[in-house]
């Protein structure tokens, strides 16, 4: 820590950025411990962990960050060698720059998924239950589900997400 590079030193702030998002990510991911059930067009998620003591909005809230870091992984590393090339070629980036570079790279496309279909409790526990009946005598939390995947709103996430990544990868491999 003492003889980094100064010209280096700023690439320090997209690693504690990262390590942030992955320890949040694994605490989530932790709390959370879903199980997704695929029934038709429908998904069920069922939450195993201790989010399920609280109540589903945390549940659903704590999946939804669970995602979401785990997607921002892949911004984070464009962001990281976007920062090592400028870093190669002598060129000083402020901690201003790479805050506003995750922030622009980062937010936007992840957080889609707050605005996916998120369908009435009531209607995920029916599906379920007319499906797999033996559920009926578990006490699962059910936080979460979608009644129908080719809904408007979840065809513009999947949309999203699909094509918001495809030019990631590219920039990745190009920067890289």
């Amino acid at each position: 820590m003492k003889h980094t590079p100064k010209a280096f030193a700023n690439f320090g702030l997209v690693l504690r950025f990262h390590v942030m998002n992955d320890i949040l990510t694994i605490f989530a991911a932790f709390a959370v411990m879903n199980r997704v059930i695929p029934i038709d067009d429908s998904f069920v998620y069922i939450a195993h962990g201790p989010c399920g003591w609280l109540g589903t909005t945390t549940c659903y809230v704590t999946y939804g960050l669970m995602t979401m870091g785990a997607s921002m992984t892949l911004y984070i590393v464009l962001v990281s060698f976007v920062v090592r090339l400028r870093i190669m070629q002598s060129r000083a980036t402020s901690n201003r720059a790479i805050g506003f570079a995750l922030a622009a790279t980062v937010l936007p496309v992840p957080s889609v998924i707050f605005v996916s279909d998120y369908s009435v409790i009531i209607v995920i526990e029916n599906i379920l239950m007319s499906c797999l009946a033996e559920y009926r005598q578990t006490e699962q939390t059910i936080f979460s589900g979608i009644a129908d995947v080719r809904s408007d709103s979840m065809t513009i996430m999947i949309t999203l997400m699909i094509f918001a990544l495809i030019p990631l990868y590219f920039l990745i491999l190009h920067v890289r």
